[in-house]
């Protein structure tokens, strides 16, 4: 995906699901003898999951169907709402500081602006007050993750 395409992305599910994929660890199954996909968290695919389904791509047609709960084993998993929930792109936040890089968000300026997050690596750039790499949005929860996204595609 390209650094314009990016920047336009509305939030919804299949920017969480990205997000979810190239950010946060989570794998893609799929069974095609079932017509069945499956988006699960890093350490939660059962011992029977790798045997029964191949690991895949990501599969498009199938972003709507993450508003529900997906079971594997006693644990129920939901795929977070990055895009539209702050406290779920805080986790975004979260994982980058923790893959090294700082966070600066800030706040719409003046009445009609954006909210402008950014992500710089820990301690060797930035050294304007800058960003390395920047997304504006309507929301926190979406600048935060286009910004994320930007970032991991550098």
């Amino acid at each position: 995906m390209t650094h314009d395409e990016i920047e336009v992305m509305p939030a919804g599910r299949e920017l969480d699901a990205m997000i979810a994929e190239e950010l946060i660890g989570w794998k893609w199954y799929s069974r095609k003898s079932h017509d069945l996909s499956f988006l699960v968290p890093p350490d939660a695919a059962p011992e029977w999951l790798e045997k029964w389904c191949n690991p895949s791509h990501r599969q498009a047609e199938r972003f709507e169907d993450w508003d529900a709960m997906q079971s594997f084993g006693s644990k129920y998993h939901r795929l977070p709402r990055y895009s539209t929930d702050i406290a779920a792109a805080w986790t975004v936040a979260e994982a980058m500081h923790e893959a090294g890089y700082w966070l600066r968000l800030q706040s719409p300026f003046e009445p009609g602006s954006s909210w402008r997050a950014g992500f710089t690596v820990h301690g060797c750039s930035g050294f304007n007050g800058r960003p390395d790499h920047e997304a504006g949005a309507d929301t926190p929860a979406l600048a935060i993750c286009r910004a994320a996204l930007l970032t991991a595609a550098r």
